[in-house]
């Protein structure tokens, strides 16, 4: 963990189990899809206790996991180190794509539900699928280009538009 707090690098990868997991480049139209979400949780969170991140950052789940989600919401403002957040985020959002998204719905998934993600948002194809991993859950909703949050009560996000 060391070495990746320690790297400066332009590399973008992720360290899992202590395994080094390499990201390529993002494609335009992933980053655009970033972007929207991330404008709008932004927007939904100025002026409250929790603050929206987006990629590239480092997400420190534990001490041999370091994972960088597209789009993050954090709530508790002691996890926001100077470097990295440590600590589960409350709302993690990854934009998969073909390369990534079995990954996305499987392994990150349980990475994100055992370190006490709240909620979890995978984007793909213009669709959105939501676990809530509150009370122990661990379902899927499926929304089209429009989802609302159900740990953040009013909070909306749309894709198409």
């Amino acid at each position: 963990m060391e070495d990746y707090l320690a790297d400066r690098s332009e590399d973008r990868y992720e360290l899992i189990a202590g395994q080094v997991f390499m990201m390529a480049p993002p494609a335009v139209e992933h980053q655009r899809t970033v972007q929207k979400i991330f404008k709008q949780l932004d927007a939904f969170f100025t002026g409250k206790s929790c603050e929206a991140f987006v990629s590239p950052i480092g997400v420190c789940l534990n001490e041999n996991t370091a994972v960088q989600p597209d789009v993050l919401v954090v709530c508790d403002r002691s996890k926001i180190g100077e470097k990295t957040i440590n600590g589960a985020p409350d709302l993690v959002v990854e934009v998969s794509g073909p390369s990534t998204k079995v990954h996305d719905l499987n392994q990150k998934r349980l990475l994100y539900k055992e370190a006490g993600v709240r909620e979890y948002w995978v984007v793909d194809d213009g669709r959105i699928l939501k676990f809530t991993f509150e009370q122990n859950k661990d379902e899927a909703e499926i929304f089209g280009g429009e989802i609302q949050s159900t740990v953040f009560p009013g909070l909306k996000v749309v894709l198409n538009g």
